[in-house]
């Protein structure tokens, strides 16, 4: 033992009856404890038995997919509703109005120049009855007759003008268009080369028996009394 150095034993114990020792502990510093700690975690709060965190995720997986089964029920039955409305309008059948202006004219025994004025105002389009299938016309006289170009006519029924003065004849329907037709070629010819017209009532006749005119333009102007069923125009000067 080195000197200086006392070792100091401890009194022995004394023994007692029922007395049993003790095993000496050994004492640590509680800061060197190196025994294994026993930690008590709390458990955190969750829902429904989840994360918070969890939770949320599935939450917005749930909402996505509900969406896209919405907008996708959505979108079929308007897919639908489309193609149905689509293939109704497809099949409907268009409906054109016939125009009325292509209607059959009927023939008449007589064509007065009023009925010929009044059926062509009506309709667009007019077709006049062939000059072979019309009987007879309209010739009689008018109080005043003139041409389209202010050309006064005096006008004489019942008579004729020597055919020698023949310029040339044409079919018309109505004493109108005989002195129309007379004073057109006085119009061309820049003189009055026409001065008197010759009209026969017998249209379909004259027309097929008289080199088809029942007009005829003269350059006389001598009529004659006792023809019946023509009528005489004669161009005032």
């Amino acid at each position: 033992m080195p000197p200086g150095v006392q070792h100091v034993h401890s009194a022995p114990e004394p023994y007692r009856h029922g007395y049993e020792p003790q095993p000496k502990q050994e004492a640590y510093a509680y800061y060197n404890e190196t025994s294994e700690a026993k930690q008590i975690v709390q458990p955190r709060a969750g829902i429904l038995g989840m994360r918070r965190r969890n939770f949320w995720i599935l939450a917005m997986i749930a909402l996505i997919l509900v969406g896209v089964t919405v907008g996708g029920s959505v979108g079929g039955v308007l897919a639908v509703q489309n193609a149905r409305s689509k293939s109704e309008s497809a099949v409907t059948p268009s409906v054109y109005p016939i125009p009325s202006s292509f209607s059959v004219q009927a023939t008449t025994p007589i064509a007065s120049p009023a009925t010929s004025a009044s059926t062509s105002a009506s309709t667009s389009l007019y077709v006049p009855p062939s000059a072979a299938s019309v009987l007879a016309i309209n010739i009689d006289c008018p109080s005043v007759l003139e041409s389209y170009n202010g050309k006064s006519y005096r006008c004489f029924q019942n008579t004729d003008i020597n055919s020698l003065g023949d310029i040339t004849g044409i079919t018309a329907y109505s004493l109108q268009q005989c002195v129309d037709a007379c004073s057109t070629m006085n119009e061309v010819e820049g003189i009055a080369k026409c001065q008197a017209v010759a009209l026969s009532q017998a249209l379909s006749d004259e027309y097929g028996h008289n080199k088809g005119a029942n007009c005829w333009l003269k350059n006389v102007t001598e009529p004659r009394a006792g023809r019946p069923k023509l009528t005489v125009a004669v161009l005032n000067v």
